[in-house]
């Protein structure tokens, strides 16, 4: 150990790292000696003789050279096998307001829900079977209600479009996202992934409007002034609805 230590230490590692050449010191054999004194005579006479024809041979080269030499050496591998999950289906989905421009706050409004499955994807032979699939709609209550089921579940065979209503109430106005959904199978069996196709698109949330009346009196709308008192006199008021 003293003496791989004492070989280590004059290796210039800082070097390497920038390089990527590995350069070997001189061979000090008067230091190697000194450290194998103790060791039996044939095993350090045989010890300096290895370290003297390593570093006599030592030869710089740079990292494409050692990967030209070994190009044609069978190389080391190890294999570890890793399940990897396949799409069998891709799901596109899209959300869509039947009134988009009546779109009002503290107001219930419908939205349909296109869910299409495709195979495209996937490699196995029942690429026409239907399937069993469970949307949920992930609600945010601080900008929506939910009027009915959040989760339901559905048959979609691949290349058919699914159509379902959603009723949804806006809390706020101004511009909102509508709620995702999620598609996921019934059995488990069939992976699947999800694609949104609005995801970014916003549906602009009106105020709730109201009419109200005010009476004007028509002495006012002369100019004239207001009678005081409760005593009865003429002029009768004029209404306007605003």
């Amino acid at each position: 150990m003293h003496l791989k230590g004492h070989l280590l230490k004059g290796i210039d590692y800082m070097a390497y790292g920038i390089s990527d050449e590995l350069e070997l010191p001189s061979l000090d054999v008067a230091s190697c000696e000194a450290i194998l004194t103790y060791h039996d005579p044939k095993i350090r006479e045989t010890l300096l003789s290895i370290l003297k024809d390593l570093f006599s041979e030592n030869k710089q080269q740079d990292y494409d050279q050692i990967i030209a030499l070994n190009a044609s050496s069978q190389p080391l591998q190890i294999s570890f096998p890793i399940p990897l999950p396949t799409s069998q289906l891709l799901t596109t989905v899209q959300v869509i307001p039947d009134n988009p421009q009546e779109l009002t706050v503290g107001t219930p409004a419908t939205f349909k829900l296109l869910i299409k499955n495709s195979a495209y994807w996937n490699l196995h032979s029942d690429q026409e079977q239907a399937c069993d699939f469970y949307y949920e709609i992930i609600v945010d209550y601080e900008n929506w209600l939910l009027c009915g089921h959040k989760k339901r579940l559905f048959t979609a065979k691949p290349g058919m479009t699914a159509t379902h209503a959603v009723s949804l109430v806006p809390l706020k106005t101004g511009p909102l996202h509508v709620p995702k959904i999620s598609i996921s199978s019934a059995s488990g069996s069939v992976h699947n992934q999800t694609s949104y196709l609005n995801e970014a698109e916003q549906v602009l949330i009106k105020p709730r409007t109201t009419t109200s009346t005010f009476f004007i009196d028509d002495q006012q709308q002369r100019g004239g002034a207001f009678p005081r008192g409760g005593g009865g006199g003429g002029g009768g008021g004029g209404g306007g609805v605003v």
